[in-house]
């Protein structure tokens, strides 16, 4: 029998529970970063969750992901300039975070970054362990 924070470890308590950042970023282009994170908010939030509650969640991870700065720019693609690499791992990171896991697994997160802007990346997920009690698997 295996448990999670106590608790069977079934495959819909797993799901919410723990978050994935999958290696190559899957970003929508046409949204800012704001909007990507409030999308990500609206399909795996609780229904009755309140938009308020939502937007407050969504402005938290940008602040706490450094994103601040860029949460009105579109992510944009190879062929329309958009956010930096780095920006673009954090936000996937957010929206991994967008459901409060426990547990963030991180598959080659600094994958196409340079060494400044992995080490940027890494400062950020270190901050999440030490800050916010997150367990990461990297």
């Amino acid at each position: 029998r295996i448990l999670f924070g106590g608790m069977p470890a079934t495959k819909q308590y797993l799901r919410r529970y723990t978050g994935y950042v999958e290696q190559f970023d899957t970003l929508l282009p046409i949204l800012t970063v704001q909007e990507m994170l409030m999308y990500t908010a609206e399909l795996k939030r609780p229904l009755h969750e309140s938009l308020a509650t939502k937007q407050a969640e969504v402005a938290s991870l940008l602040e706490r992901l450094g994103l601040e700065v860029c949460k009105h720019v579109k992510i944009g693609s190879q062929s329309d300039r958009g956010i930096s690499g780095g920006q673009a791992k954090r936000t996937n990171i957010g929206i991994a975070l967008i459901t409060e896991p426990r547990v963030l697994f991180l598959d080659e997160p600094t994958t196409g970054l340079d060494s400044y802007t992995a080490n940027e990346v890494m400062s950020v997920v270190k901050g999440l362990a030490a800050d916010d009690g997150v367990t990461v698997v990297a």
